[in-house]
């Protein structure tokens, strides 16, 4: 299930925070879903291998086979588990975004929507900025204390209007 909800690639030790398995135990899981083709190990630069299914295909039918609930708790495990075991520099701020919003925590996710925005920002990307400051927008209009929209929404005509939008920073 773990990695039906991250969508992409897992390693060993976020599906021992996710699966919550003894280390035996998920080996012998893992190794069952390898020999089955469900997914496959590729080698990492460092570490643990990392787990990819074959298709997307498969991915899709484990995350239908999954209960909403059961989805929300996997998506706020991984989200806890990210800010847990990520440093201030190497921190993901948009697969904080997307599994706090798929947590069902909106407020999280528009705070993570917002840094990844400002992250993206900083390197001059004016589109992908305007898209993560759109998303924190649209979160924190669902939150139920909401967010600083206003200064986001400052932010995203800025980058609007730099990226040569200048219809939509207008608006």
């Amino acid at each position: 299930e773990g990695p039906s909800v991250d969508g992409s690639k897992v390693v060993v030790e976020q599906l021992r925070a996710l699966a919550r398995l003894p280390s035996g135990r998920l080996q012998s899981v893992l190794r069952g879903l390898e020999d089955a083709r469900i997914v496959r190990a590729t080698p990492a630069l460092v570490g643990d291998p990392v787990y990819v299914f074959y298709h997307q295909r498969l991915r899709e039918v484990a995350a239908a086979a999954m209960t909403d609930d059961a989805k929300r708790t996997l998506h706020e495990r991984f989200a806890r588990w990210f800010e847990d075991t990520s440093s201030g520099g190497t921190i993901d701020a948009g697969q904080l975004a997307y599994h706090w919003q798929h947590a069902g925590s909106p407020q999280r996710a528009a705070h993570w929507a917002i840094v990844a925005g400002d992250a993206a920002r900083s390197q001059l990307a004016w589109a992908l900025a305007a898209s993560w400051y759109e998303r924190a927008v649209a979160l924190a209009s669902t939150a139920p204390s909401g967010v600083a929209t206003i200064a986001v929404r400052g932010k995203l005509a800025d980058c609007l209007f730099l990226g040569g939008k200048l219809a939509a920073a207008a608006d």
